[in-house]
């Protein structure tokens, strides 16, 4: 499930191992399937599925175990998902680090356009958003119903999620002050496909400090207008209206 326009509960995306043997409905070829017979088979099959679980459960050694003997780090299950986004997802912070050492692509993307930084994000796992980031994980890619990572994190409530996601310094960019924004404003602004930006889905979800987080920075567009042209104040909760009336006035006052 994607993030989009949130509900009343706010979900956490749970992924497990997809992993599985051939199907035998499958209309490929009997030239193409794997030979059930063949024990390098099998082999093959439960080492793969023991990296999901390892990574999932967040057993390192095994996870070590395994790509020592020979598994790729970036092996995919049905659903597109990585070894690391199992570690991502669940918070197991050296899986995910033995994974990124071992060469796993940091922005795999899953089938329906998630990264492993997506999954910290949304699942709160800041000591594994932050791996992810150290190793270059890109803040600007979307899923199909085009949310952020920003969203992600907004969904999850999770304050600190959001301010690493704000302040994390680019490589190439000299030491920055701890407050400083290194988020593109666009980025901070960008919408999902319902026309949400971060700041909205903070806003309608009624958590009054995450928004307070992201109106602290002048570049939110407090006046951003969804598909159904509602501003940041038309979806919120009354706290967070609130919130938004003292920042106006704050901001016309100066």
């Amino acid at each position: 499930m994607l993030l989009n326009q949130p509900d009343s509960n706010g979900t956490t995306t749970n992924i497990t191992s997809t992993t599985s043997s051939t199907d035998i409905t499958s209309t490929t070829t009997l030239e193409n399937m794997p030979n059930l017979l063949d024990p390098d088979f099998h082999l093959s099959h439960i080492q793969t599925s023991a990296l999901f679980a390892a990574a999932q459960n967040g057993q390192t050694e095994c996870v070590k175990l395994l790509l020592s003997a020979g598994l790729p780090a970036d092996i995919l299950d049905e659903n597109g998902f990585t070894p690391l986004h199992f570690a991502a997802a669940h918070g197991h912070t050296s899986c995910v680090e033995v994974l990124l050492e071992s060469r796993a692509a940091v922005d795999s993307v899953a089938a329906e356009g998630q990264t492993s930084l997506f999954l910290a994000c949304e699942a709160g796992r800041l000591d594994c958003a932050q791996a992810l980031l150290n190793a270059g994980a890109n803040r600007s890619l979307t899923t199909t119903d085009g949310c952020t990572t920003l969203h992600a994190a907004v969904r999850s409530g999770h304050v600190d999620t959001i301010r690493l996601l704000l302040h994390h310094p680019v490589h190439s960019d000299p030491p920055n002050p701890p407050n400083r924004l290194t988020l593109s404003a666009a980025l901070l602004n960008q919408a999902n496909s319902d026309g949400w930006t971060p700041a909205h889905m903070a806003a309608a979800l009624g958590l009054k400090e995450c928004l307070e987080v992201l109106c602290n920075h002048s570049e939110q567009d407090i006046e951003r207008r969804d598909k159904c042209n509602r501003t940041i104040h038309d979806v919120a909760t009354d706290d967070c209206k609130d919130l938004l009336e003292n920042l106006g006035e704050c901001l016309s006052s100066s």
